[in-house]
């Protein structure tokens, strides 16, 4: 019913809806507007309309009315029907039952009324701005049942952390990093020392050349030069000179005190310089990212092929609405250990077909947290938010959207490449890396620096076993949690199928469990038979 059946646009129009029948009235949600565009809604007030004394109410015949404001925004015939959906226990399924329209004549309004609190849920005035020609918003109605050909299915594998391959590879280019600084160190030490003979060979060489020497004196020198620097062998153009110094050595003190001629001086100093060796280059290759990236692309984990045809006539089953066929070949593959998130997907989707909105649930979460889970999945997700308002530990989605994008194996392998990067680069830099590869290194070691925070980020925040073995989903659809591990006792919350719950202790056939809310969570006792793992599967084949 409504509070009037004329009104203008942007005045709030009150109504009241109550569902009558038999069932667990505490647990009811209040019931939503089928087509919400061009109305502007308030948080609807629960109160009850049964008999307040609990001595002679009718259990059998309950009752529960639920008030709230709906603002037009423009000229409508009549506030569309509201649906509520709630799980039938005869008939074992989902229930939609809708209210007929209410006709009411809105009439256009020029005004501009302020914004309307909260508080007017009770009828008195309120005052509200409407919103003139909303933006179009999603209005999902069904999950979309779109399915990949080949599936990705998970295959047992050991943390990288703990995998020897992955240690070998690791030390592989630990040694090749300490042989990098190795040679360069002794390069310097090289260069070092060839710098001190060229300094040594200068300075005997000026003295050679050294004017106004007699020619006696001159090739006296020039001979210890030679014999120095010559490297135990005489090069033949050298013999000339050692034969000149020879037969002035020999000729008694007055031979040879004249001044050299000019152009002998001239050709002896030309056989000397040719005597000088090339310089050792300290300078190194940057070939340590391709050695790296081609040890790291050894270690690919190469995955067997599994059978894929099960999970295709799974699929053309759901294609040809067979939805309990398809849940049947998709749960004997799961029970022969085949895991994929195409295959929890198509599970999902048979669960929703046959209205079992709590299991679609829980199979469309576990498909999530593989890194190949179909995009689809989210707003699926949502979908069945809106209609079971499902308990979930709070989250961030955009921070989910990154770590999920990889396995814990691949945050890991993306941290160590990284890490490897940002070190020979360090090496480079310290080392003194040539002046035109500078820059190269330097966005080598931004790009490891990077890899290596996403990588440990990720890794750190991708879900592993541990973090997942106390949380179980609610399997039940009238689960209510309870102050004490007793049916009798008094009542907590009740919990909508699907919901994630983390488990504390176990207790007979009982669970004390912790539940999210909002607010803060609660906790409370459920019926292990009511409860299922997160992940009841092989460990090793979580992402």
């Amino acid at each position: 019913t409504a509070s009037t059946q004329e009104a203008m646009v942007g005045d709030p129009v009150s109504v009241d809806l109550v569902i009558e029948g038999q069932g667990n009235f505490d647990a009811l949600n209040a019931p939503v507007l089928t087509q919400p565009e061009n109305w502007k809604l308030y948080p609807p007030r629960r109160y009850n309309v049964d008999n307040a004394d609990p001595n002679t109410v009718d259990m059998l015949h309950r009752g529960v009315g639920f008030s709230t404001i709906v603002v037009p925004e423009k000229i409508m015939p009549a506030v569309p029907p509201f649906e509520f959906s709630f799980f039938n226990n005869r008939d074992k399924k989902y229930v939609t039952v809708r209210s007929s329209p209410i006709p009411i004549t809105i009439k256009p309004s020029d005004k501009v009324a302020p914004p309307v609190s909260a508080e007017i849920a009770d009828g008195s005035a309120p005052t509200a701005k409407p919103v003139a020609n909303p933006a179009p918003v999603p209005e999902i109605t069904d999950i979309l049942t779109r399915l990949p050909a080949v599936p990705h299915w998970a295959m047992a594998s050991v943390p990288l952390m703990q995998d020897t391959r992955f240690k070998v590879f690791n030390a592989l280019l630990c040694l090749s990093f300490l042989g990098l600084v190795g040679a360069a160190l002794f390069k310097r030490w090289r260069l070092r020392q060839v710098q001190s003979e060229d300094q040594e060979r200068r300075a005997h060489l000026r003295e050679v050349e050294t004017g106004g020497l007699s020619e006696a004196e001159f090739y006296r020198r020039a001979a210890q030069y030679l014999h120095r620097y010559g490297g135990g062998t005489v090069p033949e153009a050298a013999k000339t000179l050692l034969e000149k110094y020879e037969k002035l050595n020999f000729a008694g003190p007055q031979a040879g005190a004249g001044p050299v001629d000019p152009a002998d001086r001239a050709e002896a100093l030309a056989v000397l310089k040719q005597l000088k060796t090339k310089q050792t280059s300290a300078a190194s290759r940057s070939l340590v990212t391709a050695l790296l990236l081609a040890t790291m692309a050894g270690s690919a984990w190469s995955a067997e092929p599994q059978p894929t045809n099960a999970y295709q006539e799974a699929a053309q089953k759901l294609e040809k609405e067979d939805y309990k066929g398809a849940q049947q070949l998709g749960e004997k593959m799961v029970e022969q250990g085949l895991i994929s998130p195409e295959l929890f997907t198509l599970l999902g989707h048979a669960a929703y077909k046959q209205e079992n909105l709590g299991g679609a649930t829980i199979w469309y979460q576990r498909a999530r947290l593989f890194p190949t889970a179909m995009p689809e999945l989210r707003q699926n997700l949502k979908h069945l938010s809106e209609k079971i308002h499902f308990f979930a530990f709070p989250h961030s989605e955009w921070l989910d959207a990154l770590v999920l994008i990889a396995s814990r194996n691949q945050w890991a392998l993306l941290a160590t490449i990284g890490g490897w990067l940002a070190v020979f680069s360090i090496a480079f830099l310290v080392l003194g890396a040539r002046r035109k590869l500078r820059n190269w290194v330097i966005a080598t070691l931004a790009m490891g620096v990077l890899g290596l925070a996403l990588g440990v980020v990720g890794w750190f925040l991708r879900p592993d076993f541990k973090k997942l073995e106390n949380l179980v989903f609610v399997t039940a659809t009238d689960a209510q949690a309870h102050t004490a591990a007793a049916e009798i006792s008094g009542h907590v919350i009740a919990i909508p199928p699907g919901s994630t719950v983390r488990r504390i202790e176990e207790r007979g056939a009982w669970c004390y469990v912790e539940v999210p809310q909002p607010d803060g969570n609660v906790f409370g006792w459920l019926l292990n038979k009511d409860l299922v793992p997160v992940w009841p599967f092989d460990p090793a084949k979580l992402p």
